[in-house]
């Protein structure tokens, strides 16, 4: 991760409402827990396209991605 901002927990990890962002370009603003990305957020890629994250315990089980030409979503747990 080349840069965060918002809050940590006792131990200095990720936790609560936060952004990062990361080497690439790419980006992630939304929930964070135990250092992981963890609730609902909104990742995206350098190139624009997007993903619309629910996660329970670091398991994605819900997303919708979005990119120029279209949408897509998936309520499976991957």
């Amino acid at each position: 991760m080349a840069k965060y901002e918002g809050a940590l927990d006792e131990a200095e990890r990720y936790d609560g409402e936060g952004s990062a962002q990361f080497v690439g370009g790419h980006a992630y603003v939304g929930a964070f827990a135990n250092g992981m990305m963890d609730g609902q957020g909104k990742y995206t890629w350098a190139d624009g396209r997007s993903h619309v994250l629910a996660s329970d315990g670091g398991e994605m089980y819900e997303a919708e991605w979005h990119w120029e030409i279209g949408r897509a979503s998936c309520r499976e747990r991957v």
